[in-house]
């Protein structure tokens, strides 16, 4: 074992190599990282012609970056959901939603009304809801998403995996 700095150190084994920070425990072991693509799905009622999905997964921590356009049906009233490549983490203290860096030609923006990208325990989809007052938040519909946009969503979140 080579110590680095600190409480830190790298270790070169014959299965390869690990490093640890914060300590020398098995919780102090980086053992678990990825990067990957996948192509993030919306429920029904909306097509996307481009969707390009990705993220890097360290220990349980998952950044994602997205970019789709899409065409929503206007009479579908399903609630609208866009696939994750992990499931969020069973944790309710820590709900929480990812950014919208940009939206466009989305029909419910021209009735002022600000939209939030929801992250639920347990489940491996984004759910859009939306408000007008901060105070209550409804479900996104594809009716309220218009048709030729494009939204950009990035941020982190915890997963069980």
């Amino acid at each position: 074992m080579r110590q680095l700095a600190g409480s830190a150190a790298m270790t070169f084994g014959p299965t390869g190599a690990t490093i640890q920070l914060g300590g020398f425990t098995a919780a102090n072991k980086l053992d678990d990282y990825e990067e990957g693509n996948w192509t993030p799905t919306f429920s029904s009622g909306v097509t996307a012609s481009t969707v390009i999905g990705r993220y890097t997964k360290v220990g349980n921590v998952v950044t994602v970056m997205i970019r789709a356009s899409f065409s929503a049906t206007t009479t579908a009233t399903n609630q609208l959901t866009l696939s994750l490549p992990y499931v969020v983490k069973n944790d309710a203290a820590l709900r929480g939603g990812l950014s919208i860096g940009m939206i466009t030609k989305c029909t419910i923006i021209s009735s002022s009304k600000i939209i939030y990208a929801q992250l639920d325990p347990n489940f491996t989809h984004i759910f859009f809801r939306y408000s007008n007052n901060s105070a209550s938040w409804s479900a996104m519909t594809p009716n309220d998403m218009g048709t030729n946009g494009e939204i950009h969503i990035s941020g982190s979140y915890l997963t069980n995996s």
